[in-house]
């Protein structure tokens, strides 16, 4: 009797479960950010420990970029799940964006303690690096990155910036077209890497060259408004 009554009840939770769970895509759909979120919190509320309800919630509270209160999920995810890289990483990059790098590059280490070619997490960390001036450590990783994908193009273009920030402006020069190139083969529109080409040859007096690529970059710029 216990059994069957123990069953009926798993039986009815689930339901709500379900029920809540197309609320959410409901509301997040009508783009009703506090509903969505109080949905969230009942689904919790079946089960305070529920990895994928915490995960939920933190997923919605980022696209509204509610940072304070993703970065609580994250944190009760990285609780529930400490060996969850992903979970330490978004904690790492809330703190970045909030501005806290050195306690982002403490979340960052345990996430690539657990993974250690996790790139995102690399390329938050050698940003933060970056933001704090440390440009040793910032081109360290991102050529760190550069090892296990040599293809990035972020990462390219970052050490052009660094380069750049250097007053090494041919290298600076080098890194940008090779990230612009690198992204035109993947159909990957990325002007950045444009305007860095274009400030790189201005600063080397080159000025034919830096009009060509700031018209580029403009250019780059118009065909992103477009999507």
């Amino acid at each position: 009797m216990l059994d069957n009554w123990q069953e009926e009840l798993n039986n009815i939770q689930s339901k709500y479960r379900e029920t809540l769970i197309a609320e959410i895509d409901t509301h997040q759909q009508n783009g009703d950010y506090e509903q969505a979120i109080s949905s969230c919190d009942k689904l919790i509320h079946l089960g305070i420990y529920n990895l994928e309800s915490w995960k939920l919630k933190a997923k919605i509270l980022l696209e509204f970029h509610e940072l304070h209160q993703a970065y609580t999920c994250f944190d009760m995810i990285s609780f529930l799940d400490p060996s969850s890289h992903s979970a330490w990483t978004q904690k790492g990059i809330i703190l970045y964006y909030l501005g806290e790098e050195n306690n982002a590059l403490k979340a960052l280490d345990k996430a690539l303690e657990i993974n250690p070619v996790y790139i995102q997490a690399l390329m938050y960390k050698a940003d933060s690096f970056f933001r704090l001036d440390k440009l040793d450590e910032s081109t360290q990783v991102f050529k760190e990155i550069l090892e296990i994908d040599e293809n990035c193009h972020y990462s390219h273009h970052r050490l052009g910036d660094i380069n750049f920030a250097l007053k090494e402006y041919n290298e600076a020069a080098i890194y940008y077209e090779l990230a612009f190139d690198i992204a035109k083969e993947k159909s990957i529109n990325f002007p950045f890497s444009l305007k860095g080409l274009a400030d790189s040859y201005f600063q080397l007096k080159d000025y034919c060259l830096s009009v060509h690529y700031y018209n580029q970059y403009l250019k780059s710029l118009q065909i992103s408004n477009l999507f």
